[in-house]
This record gives C-alpha cells, structure tokens and sequence, in this order.
C-alpha cells in the first residue's frame, strides 16, 4: 500500500467534486439495495449516521489520514475492504447485464471488460478523475431525475406502506450505501475549501446519500410492492420495466447506470493509490467476482467494515508538529 498517505495531497480537489462524486457513486449502491429495506426506517437512522459522517470529517478536515499517526495500518484496512466492496460492485454490474440482454454465457467476458475500463480510469491522477465524476453527476443526476418523474405516477399508496424490512436490515443496507461517502476519507487530505469560506466540515456527511437511497426504495416498493420487490436484485430497474411493458427501457437504464457503478468502483481502487497500484486492487475484486467471493458476503459484513472504517479513522491521533 505504499504511497496511499499522499493519496490527494496537492491535488487541489473541491469539496463539490467531492460531494457529487459521493453522491454519483452512491447512486450504484442505492439500485443494489432497492426494494430490500423499509425507506421509513432508512429516514429514522439516516440523521444518525450523517451525523456520525459529518463529525468523521470534522476530525480529518485539516490533515487527512497523512496527518495521523499509524494511518497507513488504516489505509490497509481501507484497501482490503476496497478490493470487497469492488467485488461486489463489479458482480451486480454484470449480472445486471447479462439478465437484461437475455444472456448469460458472455458472463465472463463482461466482467473482464468492465475491469479493463476500470483499469483506465485508475491510472490517471486524482484530480482528474474527481474532475470527471463532476462533470459526469449531471449525467447520473439527471437520469436520476427523469427515472423518478417516470415512476412517481405509478406509485400506489398501499404498495408504497407495504413495506415489512425491519430495521436491522434497513440499517445495514444505509451503513453499505454511506461506504461511498467514507472511502473519500483517504482524499481529505487534498481538499481546499471552498472560496466561500464554507471549508471542509459537513460537506461529507452522507445525508444526501440516505435520501437518494429513501427515494429509491420508496419508487420501487410503491411500483412492485413489497412481496415482488423484495425477490428481486436491483428491483428498480425490474419496476421500470414493468411499468412500461417492454424490457427496452429496463436495459437502456441498466446500460445507462454503469456511469455510478464505474464511478464507485473507480473511487474505491484509487484508495490504494494510482496506476499499478489501483490496477492491482481491480483485478483482485475482479477475480474475487469471478469465483463469487463477493457475492457471498452480505449486507452485514459490509457495513460491519464501514463502522470499523469510520471508528478507527476517528481516533487516530495527529502526528506532533515538528
């Protein structure tokens, strides 16, 4: 892991750049987790856990992980769980596809391209890459947007409060969902406040996230119902082809959200750095993909990894001032 304590020093990164490529990436995690949790209990924790994001940022906002004593031990952890979280990411990726096409015996073959195109956009630097998630959020933003004025008038009232997650469920898949907003912690150290005065603190916190993951879930359960919804994996995509009556638009919107998915995947191997380095971490999420490692690790090991994540950047101490 060599090199990860200067992951975004000099960089010259924003905190908007970083706000939109946290909510751009999140948007991967939210389709995952539609139609599996309750959104009213994802609105109870969601104050909790932005809460608990926003004081992570106010304890790094000066230094990063650079200016911490033993956070390199902390970067290891950030990588091993970047190579899991990736697997995961990579596996619905091409699972998405391959059941919209029709086809699975290409299985292979996508996961390898979806890999190698992560391996480009992990060599450049990290400005650039941030520069990128910036200008592509207006693309996820408004696909976003015209997903939901689409579902919203087929929303019924009893589908939508038929709901049974509890709450641990729900509360799991929010702490996975708000991991897009943690694995920015490495890059903190490269942010320049604002030219408004408004600096670093409370920029992160993953707010935005939970109500992006609330709308989701709620767009869905209110289109399928819960007994359907519940069945399937990215039951978003299934409810906008349902309401349509044609699989077109389900694997146009499939196809279109590979735009959040490469940008999450794109952010959580550039925790270990760039160039080879990131490289290294695609190809083991890849071939932890290939061999369903990841898929067999569920919501709870995820989110256990991003409260261990959060508490141990926490307490680091800073370094002495020489």
């Amino acid at each position: 892991m060599e090199g990860q304590q200067a992951l975004g020093r000099g960089q010259g990164l924003s905190p908007r750049q970083m706000r939109r490529t946290m909510a751009l990436g999140g948007l991967s995690l939210c389709a995952a987790g539609s139609g599996q949790v309750d959104w009213r209990w994802v609105l109870v924790f969601l104050p909790v856990v932005s809460a608990a994001g926003g004081w992570l940022v106010s304890r790094l906002k000066d230094s990063g992980l650079e200016g911490r004593q033993n956070g390199r031990a902390v970067c290891v952890l950030y990588g091993a769980g970047a190579v899991l979280l990736l697997g995961r990411v990579l596996e619905r990726a091409v699972n998405r596809l391959t059941r919209t096409g029709g086809s699975e015996e290409h299985w292979g073959w996508m996961l390898l391209l979806l890999a190698a195109f992560l391996c480009w956009l992990c060599w450049g630097k990290q400005a650039v890459f941030f520069r990128m998630a910036e200008v592509l959020w207006l693309a996820g933003g408004a696909l976003t947007a015209v997903l939901t004025a689409a579902l919203l008038p087929h929303v019924q009232w009893a589908y939508l409060m038929s709901s049974r997650a509890g709450w641990w469920t729900s509360l799991m898949w929010l702490l996975e969902v708000s991991a897009a907003g943690v694995y920015l912690v490495p890059h903190l150290g490269g942010v320049v406040p604002s030219p408004e005065g408004r600096g670093n603190s409370g920029w992160l916190c993953p707010g935005l996230l939970g109500l992006l993951f609330a709308v989701v879930s709620a767009l869905t359960v209110g289109c399928l119902g819960w007994a359907l919804a519940s069945r399937l994996p990215g039951a978003i995509f299934f409810a906008t082809g349902s309401i349509y009556t044609t699989s077109r638009l389900e694997g146009l919107v499939s196809a279109l959200w590979l735009i959040p998915d490469l940008t999450l995947g794109a952010l959580l191997a550039r925790s270990w750095g760039t160039g080879w380095r990131a490289m290294l971490a695609v190809l083991l999420a890849a071939a932890a993909a290939w061999w369903g490692i990841a898929g067999r690790v569920g919501p709870a090991v995820v989110a256990l990894l991003v409260v261990c994540l959060t508490g141990f950047t926490s307490v680091l101490p800073q370094k002495a001032q020489k």
